[in-house]
């Protein structure tokens, strides 16, 4: 029944919103076992999408017409940037003849995780999942986590990789390549893969991991200062280069991009909302480390550490703040359960005004993103797809292009 069920969902996107969206307010704990088909709902939702602004996504798309055209020789090295696993990802979506198979995946694979640890972090609480999963979804931005693809998705993999490591202790090869593969499909994995590292260092002594996250930008600035024009050898080397690269220029902020965005008066109030929606969630970190003794302890200090520096990007008005704010809203499930769990038992004053603030910046932060995209998204093209859109013949129609070939 339930694979008949699962059908029915992906072979056409609003059955499958209508049936889940029912089945989230009438029966949650059923919810728990179609996540997957949840995030995919997402995955398609972002198909249908055709970018009108030159973004990220259009670049990409560009990128997947010229690997169309390529061997599977140059698979790896198209690119020339030492992300391999990125490369080979877009070579083989370029083979399949439909671009937006690219977002697709991508987005399926984002709520996926986020999903995933919100369910499982509920599944021994009385707490709904559909609480967690509004937060996410109202906090997510959801236009910039669809064209950005591959700072999102290896941000959303590493996590993942943490979550299993920390809370479960599984250090087999799944946990290792979830780890090591997202490094090659955007070096800004690389910063994940080393807050992990320091992990080892502080999660006995979290308020000085804390303290110490005040050094970043000082930290990044003389790297580059030190190493960065160097050109290292190897496709590891590439990577290293341009991540230092990138956490110098995030930290200075002197690009006309930069400059451009922080003068939005838009970027300005998604900052203002994200800066409170972090603080309220350092605030239940905080509180709750001091009497965790859970599996959930050392996960939890570094959903705080990325809070903190997410904090501090945005208190230097560094434009891809928001990347670790997405990072922030994927990770903290644990955190709001537990907030959630101590809610019931307490209704303290504190407790009841944290609560309200993070309603109230949850719906200024979707009314924020719904400003954003209303000139960003042609709607009645975009729900005419929708309307259409069905896993099924997405399949077909890749299925019959290869054959084509």
């Amino acid at each position: 029944m339930e694979m008949v069920f699962g059908i029915i969902c992906i072979g056409w996107l609003p059955l499958c919103i209508l049936i889940l969206g029912a089945m989230a307010l009438k029966s949650p704990t059923s919810f728990k076992k179609y996540y997957l088909l949840y995030a995919l709902a997402f995955g398609m939702a972002a198909y249908c999408y055709e970018p009108t602004y030159e973004i990220d996504l259009s670049r990409y798309f560009h990128q997947l017409e010229y690997c169309r055209t390529l061997p599977f020789s140059q698979a790896l090295t198209w690119a020339d940037d030492g992300l391999v696993v990125k490369n080979l990802l877009f070579w083989l979506i370029s083979k399949l003849g439909d671009n937006h198979i690219l977002p697709l995946l991508s987005m399926t694979t984002i709520f996926g995780v986020s999903t995933y640890i919100c369910v499982d972090t509920v599944k021994e609480s009385d707490v709904q999942p559909y609480r967690i999963l509004l937060f996410q979804l109202m906090l997510l931005p959801f236009y910039n986590t669809l064209s950005n693809v591959r700072n999102v998705v290896a941000f959303a993999l590493i996590i993942l990789a943490i979550y299993r490591d920390l809370v479960y202790k599984k250090r087999n090869v799944a946990t290792i390549l979830l780890y090591i593969l997202p490094c090659f499909i955007h070096m800004a994995g690389l910063a994940m893969l080393l807050i992990r590292l320091a992990l080892i260092i502080v999660k006995k002594k979290p308020y000085i991991g804390l303290a110490l996250t005040l050094g970043i930008p000082t930290a990044s600035i003389a790297l580059f200062e030190r190493v960065g024009r160097v050109d290292l050898p190897g496709n590891l080397g590439k990577i290293v280069s341009r991540a230092i690269w990138k956490a110098y220029s995030s930290s200075v902020n002197t690009s006309n991009y930069a400059v451009s965005m922080r003068e939005s008066g838009y970027f300005t109030a998604c900052r203002f909302v994200m800066f409170f929606v972090c603080g309220i969630l350092l605030i239940m970190f905080i509180k709750q480390l001091r009497s965790d003794a859970t599996n959930y302890r050392d996960y939890k200090i570094f959903c705080g550490i990325i809070i903190a520096i997410t904090m501090i990007w945005i208190v230097l008005g560094t434009v891809k703040y928001w990347v670790f704010a997405f990072a922030v809203v994927v990770a903290s499930s644990p955190i709001l359960v537990d907030f959630s769990k101590e809610y019931k038992q307490s209704r303290k004053i504190y407790d009841q005004l944290m609560r309200i603030s993070l309603v109230i910046l949850m719906l200024a932060r979707s009314a924020l993103e719904l400003y954003f995209i209303r000139s960003r998204i042609v709607l009645s093209d975009y729900f005419t797809s929708a309307l259409t859109c069905s896993l099924w013949v997405i399949i077909g129609k890749a299925l019959l292009y290869l054959i084509a070939i």
